[in-house]
């Protein structure tokens, strides 16, 4: 797996395979997914029973401030 940032446009690309032995099921993996970095500052994975998951993690957005009679401040 490789984190490609290219011209301010960043993507994640996995690349490999999946065997199982059991049932004799074989798999490639490539996948190129483009990442909004003004959304999401990092990202998680995990591969279980040969089923690719990515969690992408949002940036925390600053709590907004309210005023109780203008509303917005």
């Amino acid at each position: 797996m490789e984190f490609i940032n290219e011209t301010k446009e960043t993507y994640l690309n996995f690349k490999g395979e999946f065997k199982d032995t059991e049932t004799g099921f074989d798999n490639d993996i490539d996948i190129h997914l483009r990442i909004d970095t003004l959304i999401y500052q990092k990202y998680d994975w995990t591969i279980n029973d040969g089923i690719l998951t990515v969690a992408l993690k949002e940036i925390v957005n600053v709590r907004p401030e309210f005023d109780q009679e203008r509303g917005l401040l």
